[in-house]
């Protein structure tokens, strides 16, 4: 019981120098979303991880599949590469979604903010037990709701229903998206301080 009362999970935290929307109001991507955002209802959506197909590519694509089908307008950028890019680019022009999908290649972390702050959604439906997915916090950072499959430490990650959603299937992915319940949360209480890696190793020093 003492040890207990004496021990704390310190998480992994978010360089907030890197992943931040502060003061963001044009940047050299926005030739890429200009030509995006003809639609007055148009929903933007990003992905930035190792292009293989355990990340949930798939899903994700039958998700934008459904949404086209429903006559819903979205984009879905795609920030990384890997194995499965070139097989995953054909199977989005064979499903008529050229238009929809994005691939952005690797873009640098100091730059992905830049390409967050454009978004309304980060999603990634990885297959993974990953232990705690920093990436979504990344999101946050940004001003980002985000979307993650029920596995591993990503249930840690997103408190459900106030930043993001974790889901277990492709329909209660496009139920959230068809519905606007993600535009319904709102990141203003993230506690940006509560996962700033700064603080939190000026917390872990402050114990030696």
């Amino acid at each position: 019981r003492s040890l207990q009362t004496k021990s704390t999970v310190i998480f992994n935290a978010v360089d907030l120098s890197l992943f931040n929307g502060n003061g963001i109001v044009e940047s050299e991507i926005d030739s890429i979303y200009e030509p995006k955002t003809k639609f007055e209802k148009h929903l933007k959506m990003i992905t930035a991880c190792r292009l293989v197909r355990e990340k949930g590519f798939d899903r994700k694509l039958n998700v934008c599949r459904e949404l086209h089908r429903t006559g819903i307008n979205f984009t879905w950028f795609i920030a990384g590469d890997g194995s499965y890019k070139t097989h995953f680019q054909e199977k989005v022009v064979a499903c008529g979604l050229a238009d929809n999908v994005v691939f952005l290649g690797r873009i640098e972390r100091d730059k992905l903010k830049f390409f967050y702050v454009k978004c309304d959604l980060f999603w990634l439906l990885s297959s993974y037990e990953e232990a705690y997915p920093l990436v979504y916090h990344e999101a946050h950072a940004c001003g980002l709701p985000v979307i993650g499959l029920n596995r591993g430490g990503v249930r840690e990650v997103i408190n459900n229903g106030v930043d993001g959603f974790v889901v277990d299937t492709e329909e209660e992915v496009f139920n959230l998206i068809k519905y606007d319940k993600i535009i319904k949360i709102n990141l203003n209480k993230w506690d940006r301080e509560a996962h700033s890696i700064t603080l939190l190793y000026e917390k872990i020093e402050s114990v030696f």
